[in-house]
């Protein structure tokens, strides 16, 4: 707890009671009282403007334990005024960095951008995912 006030100084009661730690659980003391830490993921801003397929690819990716699971978090630079946002980027099982695009159905442009990302971009592998009735059809994009 004290931890945390160093760090952040400035920071609200209500910061540090959610950022305390689990040894710190019964000894959390803001101004002068005790209370007891809660411990809750906050959604991601992202992760809320992810519509039901995606929240549902999300989903799986987590239950895999998916390692650096992110959501909307890197744009790739494509051109000049032309970037490409996947829904989804991680750490694959060989160690290389996945972008994955979850798509109820595919517009031309949105094809475009991933081939391109894909020839620019050799070091990462991109995956465009669409579900199917019962499973989810995952098409990787070669450069």
């Amino acid at each position: 707890m004290n931890d945390i006030k160093k760090m952040f100084p400035n920071a609200s009661p209500a910061f540090i009671k959610m950022n305390a730690t689990e040894e710190q659980l019964n000894s959390i003391e803001i101004d002068g009282i005790k209370q007891k830490a809660e411990f809750r993921i906050a959604p991601s801003t992202d992760e809320s403007k992810l519509n039901k397929t995606e929240r549902e690819r999300f989903a799986q990716l987590r239950s895999m334990r998916v390692p650096c699971l992110e959501t909307q978090a890197i744009t790739l630079k494509l051109g000049d005024d032309c970037r490409f946002t996947p829904d989804f980027s991680y750490i694959g099982e060989n160690g290389e960095m996945v972008f994955e695009d979850v798509k109820g159905f595919q517009r031309d442009d949105a094809l475009v951008k991933i081939k391109v990302a894909a020839r620019k971009f050799t070091w990462a592998r991109f995956l465009i995912v669409k579900k199917s009735k019962h499973s989810w059809e995952i098409t990787e994009i070669k450069p």
